[in-house]
């Protein structure tokens, strides 16, 4: 899916699990400042996770599980009040941060 025409900066949960999304993560969800719940599992994702110039302070729940999404894990992640992080079956590289 391309960048979304969305009001991001207002989104608080986002759940687009077990679709045929592929491409690469939209970057406009960077801009969803108070986003808690992101759950993009079981689709195509591919690509980078794209938190790392702008983490997502209020993100809770990161779920990206069941995709193809490569590189390694964002220094951006470590950073965040995460309570639930979900990154298996991937193709990510390198240390959890």
């Amino acid at each position: 899916i391309s960048d979304m025409n969305l009001p991001f900066e207002s989104l608080v949960s986002l759940d687009l699990s077990a679709n045929i999304f592929t491409g690469s993560i939209p970057l406009g969800l960077s801009k969803a400042q108070i986003l808690s719940t992101l759950i993009l599992s079981n689709n195509g994702f591919s690509g980078r996770i794209p938190f790392e110039d702008d983490p997502l302070s209020s993100l809770v729940h990161l779920v990206l599980n069941n995709n193809r999404i490569s590189g390694s894990i964002p220094e951006a992640v470590a950073s965040t009040h995460l309570t639930e992080l979900s990154l298996y079956d991937n193709m990510l590289t390198g240390t959890i941060p």
